[in-house]
């Protein structure tokens, strides 16, 4: 069995990476063709390259538009089949906010949130004291994506900054996350919105590791998956006390 869990070689394995143009990805891609697998890296561009330079230019309004039509979509082929909505980083976010959006009424079974990016705005809780604990995200670089990813809206908006969000409703959720990471208060700060409305959840919060870590090649990573299945194969949850 292989380090990812499949039992072949590494150079048997296919393996595609969501490159996101960030370090995260990146060290992941290149770790694991490293240890031998047959890496492929695909990436998506979401706007425009010419408008890159305006600070209204960018992506979340249609981010936001073609994530509900993939899912109703989906909905539409699957029908009532149990739907499981797992998202990593800005993902996690995008999954998060369409389900705090009262003009959206579908709602899967169990979400699964990685490392999730829940507060573009930075407004909750001070970051700063995390700058020279992770390893891969810098904060200068996270509050100037969060603005430019924002686009036309304000970056405390609830759908796109979810922990702002009245939150009456939610499904099972599963939230892994490492305690020096840049988005650590992000977990944390849903997690307790969801335990103050008395919403069953799970908060995973692991040490000594660094952001989107459930990607690479080491054994927490595998040890975070097998969880991830559990939670998904489990009918039983425990919320933190």
């Amino acid at each position: 069995m292989n380090s990812l869990g499949f039992d072949k070689k590494e150079k048997e394995t296919k393996v595609i990476v969501a490159m996101s143009g960030g370090v995260d990805s990146s060290v992941a891609a290149v770790k694991l063709k490293k240890e031998g697998y047959d890496v492929t890296g695909v990436t998506l561009r979401l706007y425009n390259q010419s408008d890159a330079s305006s600070a209204k230019s960018c992506c979340a309004g249609r981010d936001i538009d073609d994530a509900k039509k993939v899912v109703n979509f989906i909905t539409g082929i699957e029908g009532n089949k149990q739907s499981i909505w797992m998202g990593e980083s800005a993902g996690g976010g995008l999954a998060t906010g369409i389900l705090v959006d009262d003009t959206f009424t579908i709602s899967p079974d169990k979400l699964v949130l990685m490392s999730p990016w829940l507060d573009l705005s930075d407004k909750k809780r001070d970051r700063k004291y995390l700058r020279n604990k992770d390893i891969l995200l810098a904060i200068d670089g996270v509050h100037w994506v969060g603005e430019h990813y924002s686009g036309d809206y304000e970056p405390n908006n609830p759908i796109l900054s979810p922990v702002f969000a009245d939150i009456d409703n939610f499904p099972h959720t599963l939230i892994q996350v490492c305690s020096s990471e840049l988005l650590y208060n992000d977990a944390i700060e849903f997690s307790n919105k969801l335990k103050n409305k008395k919403i069953e959840h799970e908060l995973q919060i692991s040490d000594d590791l660094w952001h989107a870590w459930q990607f690479f090649p080491i054994q927490e990573a595998y040890d975070a998956r097998k969880k991830i299945v559990s939670f998904v194969k489990d009918n039983s949850y425990s919320s933190p006390k």
